[in-house]
């Protein structure tokens, strides 16, 4: 089971609870309009990654066994209202 809030997801043990895996990010200061807001509505899963948007328009792959990041890729780079609020789509 996989939770997300801002810049962060975790990924728990549904039976146990146990933290599994963890991505932590600051959250990012001087965005201005939606971004401001700094909300994360979850991941995106394909085979053994994990995708997530953060506030600051990165769009992330993480391994989803590992928790390790394979890649960041900006998307709007050096723009303070440019974030991402969703899931990402696959």
């Amino acid at each position: 089971m996989f939770v997300t809030s801002a810049n962060d997801a975790w990924a728990l043990d549904a039976q146990s609870g146990r933290n599994a895996l963890a991505l932590s990010r600051p959250v990012t200061e001087g965005l201005i309009d939606d971004a401001s807001a700094h909300h994360n509505r979850g991941v995106g899963l394909w085979h053994s990654r994990v995708y997530m948007e953060t506030d600051n328009a990165h769009l992330l792959c993480l391994d989803a066994r590992s928790g390790h990041l394979l890649w960041d890729v900006t998307y709007a780079e050096g723009n303070k209202n440019y974030g991402a609020t969703s899931a990402p789509l696959l």
